[in-house]
């Protein structure tokens, strides 16, 4: 990446730069703009600073044919300027014209127009778009909006509340003496990705222009706390909680949470109808409560334009297991089935992820259990729980119950305290670094 470092000779304020690179037949896909206190004076310094100094601006510059404009958030102040930039084109990019705009410089006014701005899917950001400080002459120039919008982020971009994402805005449209349109209006669709934006202008009297900015539509994402399988005892509870994955804007408006009616009487659900915003920690949780034997699907949904990272939509649907003292595995049972003798399941670590929440024992069939049969290595069984085989006389599928790690890890038990528990008549065979481990589990192998 080319860079330069400009000594200014004292501590300047800075709030703009108009920057034109030397390949002006391509677009900089990269830069970064920096005040500093010290100058830097090799490329190793020049790649330290993203680790030491945040840029006063950064971002792209689509080709253009003159200087861009750019102004940063708050003005800086220091003695060195540094622009570090690359092309489209060229691994590095040069530079033909580079302006200053020091704290008494007359910037030229065409309203705030940030280098990028990120914004949850369907949300809309206003900026002004204010000249009413020029000349009756400068009537003439016009505004064209150009929008590049590869993957649909942008569901529209209006002007005065007029559509301008498919055209421009014609001369006539600014009055002499007053060159005032009012608002850009930028609004995210519900497809999450970046488009660019380019503010150009027909004339040059204005010298604002152009400028660009890349609008990032941000998904409003939720993850489900734990397995979407959930297994209860006969009156026992287990609790889920909501929770956001992306923290990074603020305010991204409260959660409206719907519980669907159970498929079968055997489970019901409770939880917050509304999350309010910032509190999905303490807040979004749902509680599963089993109420008789059997497997009832609930389904959750989720309003305001939230989804689930599980599934992508606003809409999962959790599978709750109300079990008895026991879960049952076989070779010949189904992931699907409710656990119970007449219905097993057929792996070992489905079996434990229902036990996790239910603290049910597990017996488990003759037969073999690996990758092939749908095992999940490590087997991540709760504390505190007997899990039982079958020995036979040869330890072998034909009448004991294996458990083939084809390599990879065996039993691992939780760091908790609660760390009694049972495993009773398994054979391990063909693990990683180990076959059973607790960091605090305290419990007995019999075999």
């Amino acid at each position: 990446q080319a860079w330069f470092c400009i000594d200014l000779g004292s501590r300047r304020t800075i709030k703009a730069f108009k920057y034109q690179p030397r390949q002006n037949d391509h677009s900089i896909k990269d830069y970064k703009f920096w005040v500093l206190d010290s100058a830097v004076a090799s490329d190793a310094d020049v790649a330290a600073l993203p680790n030491s100094h945040v840029p006063a601006s950064e971002g792209v510059l689509p080709f253009v044919n003159n200087a861009t404009y750019v102004e940063v958030e708050s003005p800086q102040v220091g003695r060195y300027v540094v622009m570090q930039s690359i092309s489209t084109y060229q691994h590095s990019a040069g530079c033909r014209e580079f302006w200053l705009y020091g704290e008494n410089s007359a910037v030229p006014a065409f309203g705030f127009w940030p280098a990028s701005t990120r914004l949850y899917t369907g949300d809309s950001r206003t900026f002004a778009l204010s000249a009413a400080d020029h000349a009756a002459g400068d009537a003439t120039l016009y505004a064209d909006l150009a929008v590049s919008d590869p993957d649909g982020s942008l569901a529209s971009v209006t002007l005065g509340g007029t559509d301008v994402t498919a055209g421009g805005i014609d001369a006539a449209s600014f009055t002499a003496g007053a060159c005032d349109q009012g608002d850009l209006s930028v609004t995210a669709s519900a497809t999450a990705g970046t488009a660019t934006l380019t503010l150009s202008e027909g004339s040059s009297t204005l010298g604002a222009l152009p400028r660009s900015a890349t609008v990032e539509s941000v998904a409003r994402v939720v993850r489900l706390v734990g397995t979407q399988g959930v297994g209860v005892g006969i009156g026992g509870t287990a609790t889920r909680s909501i929770e956001i994955v992306d923290a990074e804007l603020p305010a991204p408006g409260a959660i409206t949470l719907t519980i669907g009616t159970p498929s079968t009487g055997n489970a019901t659900a409770s939880g917050d109808a509304s999350i309010a915003d910032g509190a999905f920690a303490s807040s979004g949780a749902v509680t599963f409560t089993g109420v008789s034997e059997g497997i009832a699907m609930i389904a959750l949904t989720l309003g305001n334009g939230f989804v689930f990272e599980e599934t992508g939509t606003a809409t999962i649907s959790i599978s709750v297991s109300t079990l008895g003292n026991t879960i049952y595995v076989s070779p010949t049972g189904s992931d699907t089935n409710l656990g119970s003798s007449d219905s097993p399941l057929r792996s070992v670590s489905a079996a434990a992820t229902l036990a996790m929440d239910s603290g049910a024992d597990i017996s488990i069939a003759a037969g073999i259990y690996d990758a092939a049969h749908g095992e999940v290595f490590p087997v991540l069984p709760p504390n505190g729980i007997e899990i039982r085989g079958v020995a036979g006389l040869t330890r072998t599928p034909a009448d004991s119950t294996v458990i083939d790690c084809g390599g990879a890890n065996g039993f691992r038990f939780p760091a908790t305290a609660n760390g009694a528990g049972l495993l009773k008549d398994l054979v391990i065979s063909n693990s990683l670094d180990y076959a059973i481990k607790g960091e605090r589990w305290q419990g007995t192998v019999d075999n």
